[in-house]
């Protein structure tokens, strides 16, 4: 069997089929790392259907991401064949979907509600408030924000806009959102939920039997709620996977691990388990679990190896200074190579990398070798550029031409003449006349420039340059016919061809790869959805120097986890999510995992965790592993990559007589 490839498991195992043929009441599938959840809620969809137990229709599948929900969707469609559709969406986007099918009004005040993605966050929303507020700096202003997001998604059943105790923060953010018409990500659920506890007739879009829900541990109280409130009013059945062992969006995004700890309890359902590993080698099993098993309070549970899990190699490096250990990562990295294996089976993972403190000297050691390296530790893209953003804010004005963030985008970055003074302006008239939202402004302004003191010839000239470029792309996008793909060529083929246009409209087109959306419109929604801390697809050709965030769901032949120091991981945070995010981080290998750690750093990286940055020591989290830490430069110098312990074993259960032995 050829070096990192695929296991031969010979078929679906026997907890995974189990699992799959589960009927009657509720469900909790507890998963391991690498035990084949997600093809096991494939085989139960396959099952309800073939079975006559469900149509597709009567079948909800929530995830928690977009990755998440992407991979499931195409899993399914291979599964049950094109136009067998199962609805899929994450939690943020069902809650979308329900407002959306009832016409709600919220954002933009139509049938599809604006949401605020994170460029207009950060750079409209915290500016205006800060400015609203008269706060020293931005940094209130967003802490503020957070504890206004983390009572929308930890007390779904309060109304924050009247129990929250800053009450100047909430009264300015309403104003500013009547000014601006959207909505936050933050609140999206909490909106249903409140849509919901208002209206106890409310009908969801599909007359569900089953809702199944994956990743459970990750989702926080409201979006439990939610959840609680559309299986209880369709009369379905629940049927939650997931692993508390691997909840590591307590911090980010308050996760709710005990909700899946306690499930069987508080939903009268059936333990379900998936206890064998298809992914990792013994070795990396035995350490990953001495990690876990440290943690008060999870779920007991068994994670044991495949019989086609060799030994697998693990080590634990150890290095002077950060310096030296990018150069013995990057020496690693071209030993593998140099062996037969691709660039894209090394994942480099790292817990924190401001300012690229971490992943720069890797990435420079790398390509000081010839290797071709990615660094995905941080959300980059063309779109929160400024050529991205205004075309972005056009294409949103080309659906709905009273999309205010998006005029107000325009206005800003568009190059049109309007300026500060004329924000301010439109803000005071806004003002003047009850909080009247930015597109009805301007079409008061188009009617009347004195309307605005001194800036109003200069705003109407603006409105009419705009109004006119997006008559122009509305033209194009409808001469593309219904392809989203020919929509974006045609749509950015209105702006000067430049090199960084191309960029733009290569990222549309990939995102519509990835969301297939059903139309442009869905396209935008599904932009302004998305999140900088979600999980990642792997890059081809290169080795990927990625957080270990971004790592959740994915999977490598060699994994290299980075500045393991106590300092570092858990540093400052909650232990018990650090402690679960190394877990994670550990179970992405394959067949070899080393774990490397440096006794000080300096510069930039000893800026990052806590305590003498000149006296780091290895995580105590690998102190039951009964892992030596070993010198980096000493194993690196005299190790050569085998071949053997980077393939898998061949299946006895599958393999001929003469095959069927393992290596010794």
């Amino acid at each position: 069997m050829p070096a990192c490839g695929d296991r031969d498991i010979g078929g679906p195992l026997s907890d995974q089929v189990h699992a799959a043929a589960h009927r009657g009441r509720n469900a909790r599938l507890l998963a391991g790392p690498g035990t084949g959840k997600t093809r096991t809620i494939v085989d139960l969809v396959a099952s309800l259907v073939a079975n006559g137990d469900a149509v597709p229709a009567e079948i909800l599948c929530l995830t928690f991401t977009r990755a998440a929900a992407a991979g499931l969707r195409s899993k399914l469609r291979t599964k049950l064949g094109r136009g067998v559709e199962t609805e899929v969406y994450t939690l943020h986007g069902f809650a979308l979907r329900q407002l959306m099918a009832r016409h709600a009004n919220t954002g933009a005040g139509t049938d599809r509600p604006r949401i605020a993605d994170d460029w207009e966050e950060r750079n409209v929303i915290l500016e205006d408030l800060k400015v609203m507020l008269g706060a020293a700096n931005i940094r209130d202003v967003r802490e503020r924000l957070k504890a206004l997001s983390a009572a929308w998604e930890t007390r779904p059943e309060e109304d924050p806009t009247t129990t929250h105790p800053d009450h100047g923060f909430v009264g300015a953010l309403q104003r500013h959102k009547r000014q601006y018409g959207y909505i936050l990500r933050a609140e999206l659920v909490f909106l249903l939920k409140q849509t919901l506890d208002q209206d106890p007739d409310f009908r969801f879009t599909g007359g569900y039997k089953w809702v199944i829900v994956d990743e459970y541990q990750d989702l926080n109280r409201c979006d439990i709620a939610v959840i609680d409130q559309v299986v209880a009013r369709t009369g379905s059945i629940l049927f939650v996977a997931g692993d508390d062992d691997q909840s590591i969006y307590q911090q980010l995004r308050h996760a709710h691990p005990d909700g899946i700890r306690d499930f069987l309890a508080s939903h009268n359902a059936e333990d379900l388990r998936l206890e064998t590993c298809v992914r990792c080698d013994g070795g990396i099993i035995e350490v990953a679990t001495g990690v876990i098993t440290q943690e008060v309070g999870r779920a007991p549970k068994t994670l044991q190896r495949h019989v086609t899990a060799g030994d697998g190699l693990v080590k634990s490096l150890a290095f002077p200074g950060g310096q030296q250990e990018a150069a013995g990562i990057a020496q690693l990295a071209d030993k593998f190579i140099a062996a037969g294996i691709p660039a894209h089976e090394i994942l480099v993972l790292l817990r924190s990398d401001n300012n690229g403190a971490f992943s720069g000297p890797i990435d420079d050691a790398m390509r000081g070798r010839g290797i071709p390296s990615v660094v995905r530790t941080a959300e980059t893209s063309t779109l929160d550029e400024r050529d991205g953003r205004v075309v972005l804010a056009y294409l949103r004005l080309a659906a709905n031409g009273r999309d205010h963030l998006a005029w107000r985008t325009i206005l800003t970055q568009g190059n049109v003449g309007v300026g500060g003074r004329g924000i301010e302006e439109l803000h005071a008239l806004s003002v003047s006349n009850n909080d009247l939202a930015l597109a009805s402004v301007l079409d008061r302004v188009l009617a009347d420039p004195s309307a605005l003191p001194t800036r109003g010839p200069a705003v109407q000239r603006a409105v009419t340059t705009v109004v006119a470029k997006v008559d122009a792309i509305r033209a194009a996008i409808v001469s593309a016919g219904a392809d989203v793909e020919l929509q974006i060529s045609s749509a950015t083929a209105t702006f000067p061809a430049n090199p960084e246009m191309t960029a733009v409209e290569g990222e549309l087109q990939s995102l519509s790869l990835a969301f297939s959306p059903v139309d442009l419109g869905d396209l935008l929604v599904q932009i302004a959805l998305r999140r900088v801390d979600e999980e990642e697809a792997i890059m081809p050709a290169s080795v990927n120097i990625m957080s270990m965030h971004k790592a959740k769901g994915l999977d490598a032949c060699v994994v290299i986890v980075v500045a393991a120091e106590e300092q570092l991981i858990p540093g400052p945070n909650n232990r018990d999510e650090e402690r679960r995010l190394f877990y994670v981080s550990l179970s992405r290998a394959r067949h070899v995992l080393f774990v490397t750690h440096a006794s000080a750093r300096t510069g930039q990286q000893a800026r990052s965790g806590n305590g003498d940055p000149r006296n780091h020591t290895r995580t105590t989290f690998l102190d039951q592993s009964r892992l030596t830490a070993e010198r980096g430069a000493d194993f690196i110098t005299a190790f050569t990559p085998d071949l053997d312990v980077l393939s898998p074993l061949p299946n006895p259960a599958t393999a001929t007589p003469a095959i069927a032995a393992t290596r010794p």
